[in-house]
């Protein structure tokens, strides 16, 4: 079968003829000899429906160019395949490609995960520490400030007792001096009724010592009074030195 190309445009008017637009491909099926007319169907219809047009109408390809056009074909169908491969291949390639990517981006994003982990035990142990430390110094301080009562305590301990010890031996001396002044007035108690100690420097007394006081007391009222004002002072004046030393402990 020759193939044609339309030289001009032919409407059909009739069922049995063909029409078709100038520069259409028509595959001619046959040929009549003493007729003008041929019979074909276009190249692209794929119905193939035949049809009568005038021959005058179309020039008919030689078959080298056909043979061309074919081997044309198979060529740029053989290209399209090649270019089909090649995209196929280039698409996996890409695909392998985006995915040892996102293998990637995801070990990384595993590593930042770690990383911060990391970070975060970091910064908990350190917090812990931190708390480990501030408890350590509250207990010493603790500890300290405990030290430092029991501290108090027995200074304020050893104060009164030297406070007690002071008064103890304030009163001793006043006692002895009221006793001196009234045994110097009275002539008749002996000179061996009082004994000092050097040591201590505190009175011995003896039972005549103690009859003959006695015995003195009753006898001078006027003695006795003025050993009962100077106690009274002595008490005084210790209730007022032991406020001064509590004030100045406060203050300190």
């Amino acid at each position: 079968m020759n193939c044609a190309i339309a030289l001009f445009e032919f409407e059909g008017k009739e069922d049995n003829e063909l029409g078709f637009e100038k520069g259409a491909e028509i595959v001619m099926t046959q040929t009549y000899e003493d007729s003008e007319w041929t019979a074909g169907y276009l190249a692209n219809d794929s119905n193939k429906t035949e049809g009568l047009f005038p021959s005058n109408y179309v020039e008919i390809k030689p078959k080298e160019t056909n043979e061309k056009k074919n081997q044309e074909k198979d060529q740029t169908n053989e290209i399209s395949k090649t270019e089909n491969t090649i995209s196929s291949n280039s698409i996996q390639e890409t695909k392998i490609e985006n995915k040892n990517k996102n293998e990637e981006e995801e070990k990384e994003e595993e590593k930042q995960e770690e990383k911060e982990t990391e970070k975060e035990t970091e910064k908990e142990k350190e917090k812990e520490k931190e708390k480990e430390k501030e408890k350590e110094e509250e207990e010493e301080k603790e500890k300290e400030e405990e030290k430092g009562k029991e501290k108090e305590k027995t200074n304020k301990k050893t104060l009164q007792k030297k406070q007690k010890e002071k008064n103890g031996d304030i009163r001793d001396s006043i006692t002895i001096e009221i006793r001196k002044e009234e045994v110097k007035g009275k002539k008749e108690i002996n000179n061996d009724v009082w004994n000092l100690d050097e040591k201590s420097q505190k009175i011995v007394t003896t039972n005549q010592c103690r009859n003959s006081f006695d015995s003195s007391l009753n006898s001078n009222y006027s003695t006795i009074i003025i050993s009962f004002l100077l106690l009274f002072f002595f008490s005084i004046s210790l209730k007022f030195l032991s406020t001064k030393r509590k004030n100045a402990e406060q203050k300190n």
